[in-house]
């Protein structure tokens, strides 16, 4: 079990595994007014001590308040998209004022479930996602690089697609450059996988 403590507003951004409507979760603690507005209502309900917890719970908590929530994870998977980072940089030589360009690297995309040695349940960073990808619409000026990033991925627990912004920044003192792509991806779970290695 996983324990979370409430500050502000949040929502369960986690699918059910047997049903949708399955309790997720149970409060444990709750100080002073928080309040949840549950799937399909439009009014905002009192959150007590031993209530449950449901996919699709908006939980909200007024000054100085805050609750406390024990999540069950054995039925929680996580999403199978979502929102990622990645920072790039190196040096330059004479670069055009636009420009297309290929890149690929090694990332965390996500999340999933995971069953330990010992039978427990987590969720777990994913192990690392191979990625390739296109750079379109690029523009070098002004101490300034944009571009579009596009791409796909392979983990070993999901296939899927990656797209967003490529911003950064270059100096000409010492042809330098820093550059972030921050975008969503999305992917479709492994039926399996395996792994080959093999001595050289």
């Amino acid at each position: 079990m996983r324990r979370f403590f409430l500050f502000f507003a949040i929502s369960l951004l986690f699918t059910a595994n047997i049903a949708f409507a399955a309790p997720v979760g149970k409060v444990t603690y709750v100080e002073g007014k928080v309040d949840v507005l549950k799937l399909g209502q439009t009014v905002a309900i009192s959150v007590s001590k031993g209530d449950s917890v449901d996919v699709g719970d908006i939980y909200r908590a007024k000054s100085n308040s805050k609750a406390e929530i024990v999540f069950n994870l054995d039925t929680l998977t996580p999403q199978n998209c979502g929102i990622y980072t990645m920072s790039f940089g190196g040096y330059y030589e004479n670069p055009e004022s636009t420009w297309t360009g290929k890149v690929g690297g090694i990332s965390r995309l996500g999340a999933y479930h995971n069953i330990d040695e010992e039978g427990g349940h987590n969720i777990t960073s994913d192990p690392g996602s191979y990625w390739v990808g296109d750079i379109l619409n690029g523009t070098w000026s002004n101490g300034r690089i944009s571009g579009l990033l596009s791409g796909t991925f392979i983990s070993k627990v999901r296939l899927g697609t990656i797209s967003g912004d490529f911003l950064g920044s270059y100096y000409t003192g010492d042809e330098s450059w820093q550059a972030v792509s921050l975008g969503v991806w999305s992917g479709t779970p492994l039926l399996f996988f395996s792994e080959i290695s093999a001595d050289t």
